[in-house]
């Protein structure tokens, strides 16, 4: 699939060997001329780390120094690689988190040899990830995706294994070999900071059969009394939001700084970041800048933050490219209440323990980077909830207000309740279930009392409500969900 992420990627719930190898082939077959990966030595009966080679503990490694050389280290943590032409041989990493081996997308020529991986979470912790690495006599073990590759910084996979079995990828259209780099001392592994996560390519979604219209202007919307928990008044701009004027302006983004942190009345010309448990930020503006303008991701451990929650806080995409992304976890819940998203051009995401509560968000920038365009969107996750919200998606390249595709991971428990729907694109939402993707079997979602609007189609999106939907299998269900401006009810087919 073009722009996703590849990777030999196992279901154990679903998917047999041969599935999995036939989806990765079909899937990962990419073009690697021009990119500066290298080839490794012949190929060895032995794979992974060598029985003779005694190893060295070690912890975490950020590895920022081009031509490093990581050689015989049993490596109790991840290794995140930052520079150029580093090699890591005769090595084991063991790790419990999200990426046991981490390449930086700008890196070039990282090479990894006779190296073992042993994951330490199946349902959770990833193999070597994204990309632009070559890799040889590598075996991974009890990864939840093991060989990770991308169109355009593609991975090559010589004489390895995953799980005992015999895997390569792009094996016959490496380039020519090319010397190892000269070893330089071993640097002093430093303390492992958050690492920026890899930017996630866009899936493609469904194909629109002609370009979306332009859409009439928004009406402007009346102000209503900020709604309680439960009681279904639809938030609007003047009732999200923060409640107070900022008490102090900070350039350059923030970052949180302990557990327990209170983040309250500020104005944020930057990023957000959260990296520690039990942070609350309320009453604050972003100003967003970068391809992630907040975000929620693994601290230095390498684990999630726990209970993280965003309430009444403003999120305005004006400074950022018109395709970044306003509000994101790699894998982090969190809970996002009572908030302001607008000028912004791509979709908010969820991936797994997340609630967005109480808000409005409408994705009202358009531009020129062919980026297809949302309000939330979810490509894979559990645990997931939309509940009395506002989300639009208008202008051209709109897919959906809600678009659902399983392109990383089954979608698999979301609670879309008491929402209200509305979108220039192709239909208002994707339900998850899309037999183009590589998971197309959606569980557990739940479209209950939601209201879809005909504010800028009379079918809501162009060709319909929603698309993808399996109503009354694997636990999904339709209920209780009707037209905005009529009350009339709307049947899930």
């Amino acid at each position: 699939m073009a722009g996703a992420f590849a990777s030999l990627s196992r279901n154990r719930e679903r998917a047999s060997y041969y599935m999995r190898v036939s989806h990765a082939l079909m899937s990962l077959v990419v073009a690697v001329g021009g990119i500066g990966l290298v080839s490794g030595p012949a190929a060895a009966t032995t794979v992974g780390v060598p029985d003779d080679v005694r190893l060295a503990p070690s912890g975490s490694l950020t590895i920022t120094e081009p031509g490093t050389v990581v050689d015989g280290l049993h490596v109790d943590g991840m290794i995140h690689v930052l520079a150029d032409d580093v090699t890591i041989k005769n090595t084991k990493v063991t790790y419990g988190g999200y990426h046991s081996i981490r390449v930086d997308s700008d890196v070039k020529n990282t090479r990894i040899l006779d190296t073992t991986v042993e994951c330490g979470n199946p349902s959770k912790t990833n193999g070597i990830t994204f990309g632009n690495y070559y890799a040889e006599r590598v075996a991974l073990e009890g990864c939840r995706n093991d060989f990770m590759s991308q169109k355009g910084k593609p991975a090559v996979v010589v004489d390895s294994t995953v799980d005992g079995e015999d895997f390569s990828l792009n094996a016959d259209e490496h380039p020519g070999p090319k010397p190892t780099p000269k070893p330089t001392p071993k640097p002093e592994p430093t303390p492992e900071p958050s690492p920026e996560p890899t930017p996630e390519p866009e899936p493609t979604p469904e194909p629109e059969p002609e370009p979306e219209p332009e859409p009439e202007p928004e009406p402007e919307p009346t102000p209503e009394p900020e709604p309680g928990d439960t009681d279904g008044a639809w938030p609007t701009p003047e009732t999200t939001g923060p409640r107070y004027d900022a008490e102090r302006r900070v350039t350059g983004g923030f970052e949180s700084s302990r557990d327990g942190q209170v983040i309250e009345r500020l104005e944020i010309d930057g990023r957000l970041t959260v990296t520690h448990d039990n942070v609350t930020v309320r009453d604050v503006t972003v100003n967003g800048t970068g391809t992630y303008m907040v975000q929620v991701k693994e601290g230095a451990d390498g684990r999630c933050p726990e209970n993280v929650r965003f309430e009444h806080v403003e999120i305005d995409g004006a400074r950022a490219a018109e395709n970044d992304i306003p509000l994101y976890s790699p894998d982090c819940g969190y809970t996002f209440d009572r908030g302001h998203i607008h000028n912004v051009g791509r979709a908010s995401r969820v991936v797994h323990d997340t609630t967005i509560s109480n808000s409005y968000i409408i994705s009202d920038r358009t531009g020129d980077s062919g980026a297809h365009r949302g309000g939330v969107g979810n490509n894979g996750g559990t645990n997931n909830a939309l509940l009395n919200n506002v989300i639009k998606c208008e202008g051209t390249g709109c897919s959906a207000a809600l678009p659902m595709y399983g392109d990383f991971r089954t979608i698999d428990g979301y609670r879309i309740e008491g929402n209200l729907l509305a979108t220039t694109g192709s239909y208002c939402a994707y339900g998850g279930s899309l037999d183009s993707k590589p998971y197309p079997n959606g569980r557990n979602i739940r479209f209950i009392d939601n209201h879809f609007s005909s504010e800028y189609f009379d079918s809501c999106g162009r060709y319909g409500v929603v698309s993808g939907f399996d109503d009354g299998v694997r636990g999904n269900m339709w209920k209780g969900n009707v037209w905005h401006e009529t009350g009339e009810p709307i049947p899930a087919g």
